[in-house]
């Protein structure tokens, strides 16, 4: 079991995803995850960098970010660097026992707040953290904390169901599971390890669709979320 080779020694998982608007390629998220021996099971580190670069009805977008995280048993903590559109920001989150720490930095200020618990009930790091225990499918209602803005995005949560997603030719068994609010509808499909195969975003008023490249890794905690059963099956090209 991963259990014990995580338990005795540091083990690491590279994932990928190609990014596209309409169908053409516009850019590239990896991540990388490490998991280290903690008195709890494991602790995982996140490393992920995103980079985005399109053009849609003459107008251009450009969009890297360099996010790290951490987490065990509870959200992650983050800090995320990025530039959108030559506008420098920096974000960072942390979880605490009465709440959620937030900083964020932009055109030369910084400022900081608190948040009380029940005010935040993920960020965007979980959602890319294989290894989380906090999950949308869990939620009715999700209050989200963006890593890129330093918001506290609302929205409904909707349970999508299964849909099977061919990655490398080989099928992967999805959940699907989607954030309805104000600001637009996005879904995420995650396989029956937890990973994020497939996530769907808006921008520049389109849709922005990010599949992962390689195969997703089996087992990738110790008490990784089941959120649906889910399989992997092998097809023709």
């Amino acid at each position: 079991m991963l259990m014990t080779v995580a338990q005795s020694a540091d083990v690491e998982h590279n994932l990928k995803w190609n990014i596209a608007i309409g169908g053409e390629p516009v850019g590239e998220r990896t991540l990388k995850v490490r998991y280290l021996p903690d008195e709890d099971g494991t602790r995982r580190v996140l490393e992920s960098l995103t980079h985005i670069e399109a053009s849609v009805a003459g107008m251009s977008y450009r969009f890297d970010q360099r996010l790290t995280g951490h987490a065990g048993t509870t959200q992650a903590s983050f800090s995320s660097v990025l530039n959108e559109n030559n506008e420098p920001r920096e974000v960072q989150g942390r979880p605490t026992p009465i709440g959620w720490t937030v900083s964020l930095t932009e055109r030369g200020r910084t400022r900081g707040w608190e948040l009380e618990s029940g005010a935040i009930d993920l960020s965007t790091a979980d959602l890319i953290d294989p290894g989380s225990r906090h999950h949308l499918s869990a939620l009715e209602q999700v209050h989200l904390l963006s890593a890129e803005t330093g918001e506290v995005i609302e929205g409904t949560v909707e349970k999508l169901g299964s849909k099977p997603i061919q990655v490398k030719g080989v099928t992967i068994h999805t959940e699907g599971i989607a954030i309805v609010g104000d600001r637009g509808r996005s879904e995420f499909w995650y396989s029956a390890d937890g990973v994020l195969v497939r996530y769907q975003l808006n921008a520049m008023g389109q849709a922005l669709v990010a599949t992962l490249v390689d195969l997703p890794p089996a087992g990738v905690d110790d008490t990784p979320v089941h959120i649906g059963g889910a399989g992997i099956t092998e097809t023709d090209l």
